[in-house]
This record gives C-alpha cells, structure tokens and sequence, in this order.
C-alpha cells in the first residue's frame, strides 16, 4: 500500500446521490489532488452488477469515469452485496470479489486485511450470497427483467433509495469485537471494512479495526499515511 491511498465505502451511489461521481470528477479535472491509490470499498451504487443490463445501462457513465481514472491510478474495487460480479464491467479498475476477501495488503505498520464486511456473517447468509452472484441465478433475473422492461430493477432501487443508511449503532463495538473472532486477523495489524457505515476506530487488543462511514451520508473518506517505516495511521479526509 503506498502513502496517500484513498478509502471510500458505501457511496450508494443512484438518481438522487451523486457524491462518488462528484469525487472522481474531481480528481479527474485535478481540482483535488489524486490519490495514490483508491480503494472502491463496496457499495459504490445501490445496484451494479455485472450480469443485470439496467444496472450497468443507468451507471454507465460513472462506470466510465471509474475506467478512466484507472488508467492512471491503481484502483481496487472491493465488492460489496450490492455491487458485485464486476470483472467484466470495468476494464482497468482491479475488482475482489467476495470469495477472495478479505483482501490483504502490506504497510510498513504491518498487514492490513481489506473487506467490504459482510463476509463472515451467519450460514443462512453465505447461503444467499452464493445463490444471488451465481451467473444462473443472475441470467435469469436479467431476461425476466428485460421482458418486463426492467420494472424488477426500477422497483429494487426504489426501494433501496428509501432504506435509511445513515443511522448509527450503540452497540457497534460490542458487534464488531464478536465478529472479529471469526477474521483471520493472526499477524495482522489492521481491518478495514465497510458496510456497517459507521465511522469508527477501535483499538482492541488483538488488532486496530476501522469501520468506514458512507460516502453517501458524511461525504468522508480515510487517506493512509505512512510517514515513518513504523508509524502508519488513517486519518479523515473531506
């Protein structure tokens, strides 16, 4: 990982929110300075997915914006459960999908494991997750979708434009700390997650975890700086 890496989480980018295409806009037209990398944590649209037509027909020009900054910045797109099945959409952006995380890097600090959060929940849930990215699965939706001209995406983001994804969790870190024993977090230093939108660090005892808050509710990412070979620290970024 090198010093000046971009994270951005769940910008649930869709009609009404438009803040990531805002972000890359401006590193594109350099009225911001550009990362060194940027890491696409996952929920980047409200729906992308590789095999559902209307996702990429209505994302198309974020999606070509995203390719283009690629071409000059590494960027890793970790998929999240709403963004998925990517390999084939962007040419030049490295996507991770969920059966490969967490995603391990190195810093000068120590290892870091990256993931978008929803990988180590409950059985019933890796069950679902397995059958909604299957091509099967996807292919099927995709030409019942375009028969009934794309009214079962049109209604899924209509609904998922009225979830509320900005509420916080008082009982955040007491979740965080039980989930954590499933991670393979032995000689790491770090876990980098989004999902849970909540915009916390935590210095437990056996690893530093950082939460990301939404893109879409805070407009925040985290910027990586290593500065010293063992002084390594995320700090908020606007």
């Amino acid at each position: 990982m090198l010093q000046g890496a971009v994270f951005i989480s769940d910008a649930h980018e869709n009609e009404n929110r438009d803040s990531l295409e805002k972000y890359i806009d401006s590193i594109l037209n350099k009225s911001i300075k550009s990362p060194s990398q940027l890491f696409l944590m996952g929920d980047m649209f409200d729906l992308l997915v590789g095999e559902i037509e209307y996702s990429k027909l209505i994302n198309q020009n974020l999606i070509e914006k995203i390719d283009s900054l690629a071409k000059k910045i590494p960027i890793f797109y970790i998929e999240g459960n709403h963004d998925f099945n990517l390999k084939k959409v962007f040419k030049n952006v490295y996507t991770i999908p969920f059966k490969k995380q967490p995603f391990r890097v190195q810093t000068p600090k120590g290892d870091l494991l990256i993931l978008h959060g929803d990988r180590f929940e409950g059985f019933k849930y890796r069950i679902y997750s397995k059958f909604i990215r299957s091509c099967v699965t996807l292919k099927v939706l995709n030409f019942l979708d375009k028969i009934f001209k794309y009214k079962i995406s049109k209604k899924l983001l209509n609904f998922l434009g009225k979830k509320d994804i900005c509420k916080k969790w008082l009982d955040f870190e007491d979740r965080a700390k039980e989930r954590l024993n499933d991670y393979p977090i032995k000689d790491v230093w770090g876990v980098i997650e989004g999902h849970f939108h909540q915009g916390v660090f935590l210095k437990l005892e056996k690893v530093n975890y950082f939460n990301l808050s939404s893109f879409a509710c805070e407009r925040s990412y985290f910027v990586v700086q290593c500065i010293q070979s063992m002084q390594c620290e995320i700090v908020k970024g606007q």
